[in-house]
């Protein structure tokens, strides 16, 4: 997935960057804007970024528990990542 963002919108480029979406760079003058051209931030997610972050977030979790879990367990738990919704 990818989303543009203008640089100024700072909350839309937080709430971008705390679901997972990684700037990939800028964009000059990109989107015309009445008579005006504004840049933009490019912003994507890949189904890659997701399961790394799946893997690490199972990871942090069996570390606070003092337990060990499974490669199978991962790949159940990063599979719940990438379903819609």
């Amino acid at each position: 997935m990818r989303r543009g963002i203008t640089p100024r919108r700072i909350a839309a480029r937080a709430l971008a960057e705390k679901l997972g979406f990684r700037c990939e760079g800028l964009l000059r003058d990109n989107l015309r804007v009445g008579n005006t051209w504004r840049d933009e931030m490019l912003y994507a997610l890949l189904t890659t970024d997701r399961l790394s972050q799946a893997r690490l977030h199972t990871a942090s979790l069996a570390c606070r528990e003092g337990t060990e879990r499974k490669s199978r367990g991962v790949l159940t738990n990063a599979a719940s990542w990438l379903r819609p919704g």
